[in-house]
């Protein structure tokens, strides 16, 4: 039975990205965690592009569906959860911030960052590097409190460590256990809405994702140096340089995840639901996320392009828009483009998520751009890749071919 709560018009969350499963799943990422909202995701998501009801939308998609009693319990507690998970969020911004116990993904996605020696070690020297004896830092996103805990251990004077969801409790019982407490504030919020009793010598701030500016880096920010930094703060991480690599993504992998035919007369076997719309996924762009590890032995089209060279100490815009030059290393065609990070942390410190370099204890995947036709090359042609970010459409990949190639491939 709906609740009081079926009054509240809801809508997808800002910046939500979602990754296909080839068994029809959904996973709805958000810049903390990833969600399974099940066979029916897109078709929520979709729902909820502009302000719904619960009570409307499970009217509607249950009828679209032609789901029975047991299907529309289903429908239902699927709605809820994304309501519970941040997923979907109240249209009216009074529950923009998810209010939700931690759950087995959040417990899974710190593991792996801590797992993740590499990008940890990095970070702690990052910080220790920059912060100085009395200095006030603030930790936008502190999540498990590790950075936090490395401005106070640096001899931060006082530290305010910015956590949104759950896993504000997490942290301070961390900052208790390593008796920083005395030292380290824990601010719950979202740092574009906390007023903080000074202002900070040094921000840290790990909100890199995937896709390596969609958890906000560049608005969040833009913010702190507009209202939570002094003059001339120091930054950690201190660069992020963003690099697009021009793929020939192997048929097999590409079956894998996008929708075939095959794939909904199977679903319908299995269900007795029609997913064929599905199938106009396949002829739009999408993100998908893979392992670094994952795709060593995919046939590189080009070498490697810089989309996106962000220094945020003079960072003064949250959108980019670059066009960049390559040439085709060889004949082929391009499906997809693979963005990956090189991030300065800050002293000598830096980390990379190239494929090759990373080592198979990344806690970060790489964000491949999959094109809905492919680009057809010879080598020798030149190359044009347009990509674009801004908070309200994400990052943004195009691709196009020029000039006439040439007969030999090139190293």
């Amino acid at each position: 039975m709906m609740s009081h709560r079926d009054t509240i018009r809801w809508v997808r969350a800002k910046g939500l990205k979602l990754e296909l499963l080839g068994d029809g799943r959904v996973l709805a990422w958000l810049s903390w965690q990833s969600v399974d909202a099940g066979i029916w995701g897109l078709a929520i998501v979709e729902a909820f592009a502009a302000p719904a009801r619960i009570g409307d939308v499970l009217e509607s998609l249950g009828g679209r569906l032609e789901l029975d009693a047991s299907g529309q319990a289903r429908l239902e507690e699927t709605l809820r959860q994304l309501c519970r998970e941040g997923v979907l969020v109240d249209a009216s911004g009074a529950q923009a911030a998810p209010s939700w116990e931690m759950s087995f993904v959040e417990v899974g996605d710190q593991s792996a960052m801590l797992n993740d020696r590499e990008r940890t070690e990095a970070l702690l020297e990052a910080v220790t590097a920059t912060v100085r004896e009395g200095d006030v830092v603030v930790d936008i996103g502190t999540g498990n409190g590790v950075l936090a805990l490395a401005a106070a251990n640096a001899g931060a004077r006082r530290v305010y460590a910015i956590e949104a969801s759950s896993l504000a409790e997490l942290a301070e019982q961390v900052f208790v256990a390593n008796r920083v407490d005395d030292r380290v504030t824990l601010v719950r919020d979202w740092s574009t809405r906390v007023t903080l009793p000074e202002k900070a010598d040094v921000v840290v701030s790990e909100i890199i994702g995937h896709d390596p500016l969609a958890e906000n880096l560049l608005e969040v920010m833009l913010d702190a140096k507009a209202r939570l930094l002094k003059p001339g703060a120091r930054f950690v991480p201190q660069a992020l340089e963003v690099w697009a690599q021009p793929l020939e993504v192997p048929e097999s992998v590409l079956a894998s995840l996008t929708f075939s035919s095959e794939d909904v007369v199977r679903w319908q076997s299995w269900y007795d639901l029609n997913f064929a719309p599905l199938l106009e996924i396949g002829r739009k762009p999408q993100w998908i996320f893979v392992r670094p590890y994952e795709i060593v032995g995919w046939t590189r089209m080009s070498d490697e392009l810089l989309v996106a060279d962000v220094e945020l100490a003079t960072l003064t815009s949250p959108v980019i828009e670059t066009t960049v030059s390559g040439m085709a290393k060889r004949s082929g065609r391009v499906n997809g483009v693979l963005l990956y990070f090189r991030m300065a942390a800050g002293g000598d410190a830096f980390i990379s998520t190239k494929p090759g370099f990373a080592r198979s204890s990344c806690s970060w995947k790489n964000a491949l751009w999959l094109l809905p036709e492919p680009v057809q090359v010879e080598v020798g042609q030149g190359l044009e890749l347009r990509y674009r970010y801004g908070s309200s459409m994400g990052s943004e990949v195009s691709l196009s071919v020029s000039g006439v190639g040439s007969a030999d491939e090139i190293d």
